[in-house]
Order: C-alpha cells, then sequence, then structure tokens
C-alpha cells in the first residue's frame, strides 16, 4: 500500500507539471479512454477536472466525461465529450520590460468522440485486458489572442472531423487497475476563419500551418493509472500527442488529467437485482 501512495504521488507531480502548460493549440486531444472491461453488462461513468496555468489572470472552465458500456462480453460502445474555456482581462496581461505585453484574451476548444470496439480478458491470465476501438469525433477551436492599450491581435476558429483506432492493454484488479494506450488519429481541419493583423507574425503563422495542411495524421501514447475503491476510483493519466504529418501547427506535446470514475461491473447489476426482487417478495 505504502508503494502505491509513493507511485501515486510521483505520477500526481508529472501530472500536474503537464497540466501547466498553454493551451494555445489547433488540435484538442481528449484524455483517452480506457474502459477495461471483462464481461456484458459492465459500465463506466468518469469525470475530469483539469486546472490550467497560465503567466497572467486567468477563469477556466473545463468539462470533461466519459461513459462506456459493454453490450455482449466481447462488444463495446464508448463516448466522451471534453471543453476548455478560459477568458482573460487586458489588466489580466504581464509586464515585460514595464510594459504591458499581448494578453491571451479567450480560448475555448471542445471535442467529442464516439467508438465501438472489442474487449478480451486473457483467458489464463483474466487479470490481463486486451481491448480494440475504432471511431469518430469532431472538435471545435476558437482562439481571440488579445489587446494591449494599441493593437488588436485579432482571432481566429476552426472545426476538425476525425477518424481514429485505438488499443489498449491493461491490468485491473478490484483496488487497482493500470493500462498502456495508443490512439491513431486522422484529423482534417476545416472552416478555417482568422482576422489576424500582419504584424501580428506568430499566430499568422500558426494559422497558416493549419491552412497550408489540414490533414493530419496524430499518434497518442497515453499512460493510466486507477486506484480506489471497488466501485469508485481515481485515475492519473498522462501521454503525448505527436504529429506524423510533416505540418507545424501549433498543439500541445503532452496531455495530463486527473479524474474520478464509476466503475459498475455486470456483477452489480446481478447483486441489485436480486435485492430487488427479494423486496418484492416481502
Amino acid at each position: 500500500m505504502y508503494k502505491t501512495i509513493k507511485l501515486l504521488i510521483v505520477v500526481c507531480s508529472l501530472t500536474i507539471m503537464l497540466m501547466l502548460t498553454s493551451c494555445k493549440s489547433s488540435y484538442y486531444a481528449p484524455s483517452m479512454q480506457v474502459p477495461l472491461f471483462k464481461a456484458k453488462g459492465d459500465l463506466q461513468i468518469g469525470g475530469y477536472y483539469e486546472p490550467k496555468g497560465q503567466n497572467y489572470t486567468t477563469n477556466s472552465e473545463i468539462k470533461k466525461i466519459q461513459i462506456a458500456y459493454a453490450i455482449t462480453n466481447s462488444l463495446a460502445i464508448m463516448a466522451n465529450y471534453n471543453s476548455f474555456i478560459d477568458f482573460t482581462t487586458v489588466s489580466g496581461g504581464y509586464l515585460f520590460s514595464g510594459v504591458l505585453n499581448k494578453a491571451y484574451m479567450g480560448n475555448f476548444l471542445e471535442s467529442g468522440n464516439i467508438a465501438l470496439g472489442v474487449f478480451k480478458p486473457l483467458k489464463h491470465a483474466p487479470s490481463i485486458i486486451l481491448e480494440g476501438y475504432s471511431g469518430i469525433g469532431m472538435g471545435r477551436v476558437n482562439q481571440y489572442y488579445g489587446v494591449n492599450f494599441v493593437s488588436n491581435y485579432g482571432s481566429m476558429k476552426l472545426l476538425d472531423s476525425r477518424l481514429f483506432i485505438q488499443g489498449n492493454i491493461g491490468y485491473k484488479r478490484k483496488y487497482f487497475e493500470l493500462a498502456l494506450s495508443t490512439k491513431c488519429t486522422y484529423v482534417y481541419f476545416y472552416n478555417i476563419e482568422h482576422d489576424i493583423p500582419s504584424f501580428n507574425t506568430s499566430d499568422l503563422e500558426r494559422v497558416n500551418a493549419v491552412v497550408s495542411q489540414p490533414s493530419n495524421l496524430m499518434l497518442e501514447p497515453f499512460f493510466t493509472l486507477r486506484t480506489g475503491w471497488t466501485y469508485i476510483k481515481f485515475q492519473l493519466q498522462i501521454g503525448g500527442l505527436f504529429n506524423l504529418t510533416p505540418s507545424k501547427f501549433f498543439k500541445s506535446d503532452a496531455v495530463g488529467n486527473i479524474g474520478l470514475f464509476i466503475d459498475l461491473p455486470n456483477k452489480t447489476w446481478d447483486i441489485f437485482r436480486s435485492k430487488k426482487t427479494e423486496s418484492i417478495k416481502n
């Protein structure tokens, strides 16, 4: 138990470091969904809170929810929704050499995925589970690059469509789970609009990178750790984001999250149904 707590502290520290990064991304990678199902009727619901660190004052709102269900003893469906919003006032700009520099005024990112896949606990080692999923998704990004006392730095918005395949290998016990996952995602950006002035060269370069290369192939490896009680577990997750396409669009290279999961295996429903039957008889 002591070793598990030490491991949680280390992974949690790494996760917080990954989350304290700027979110000026054109692509918003949702947290990896890793159900690790064992039987028909298994249900998993998860939620996340992800604090964001900035070098100026900001107000953030983060919403993440995941749900997955085992339709049969080998087939499962999963879906998720993710959003991140932050806005910064002009007074929240930071000082550089005594002058109010460009303030990152606003950021709105959201995405959603749905997938169908298969799962299989190994016959001679049922604690080890293999999963494979394929799905579709979409994302939306609105960014406002801020103003100072002289200039407006413009804004940008875009949509994206996604196709992905994902593989998980995990180890699942009553109070402890860990998994390694890899997702390969094809992302296509479209409806790209912006009003960035020519003097804002850094943000204009980021938008032009998306316009010149709207099709991208992303590789997303993740490590997942869950621990807690039989039905409720805390999750720590860290991962990377690599573009396999020769494109220079801006993205975060690392992703981290901390979440809470409700895990209801098929046996839970059997217990509930038996208690309900007994109450009816009485």
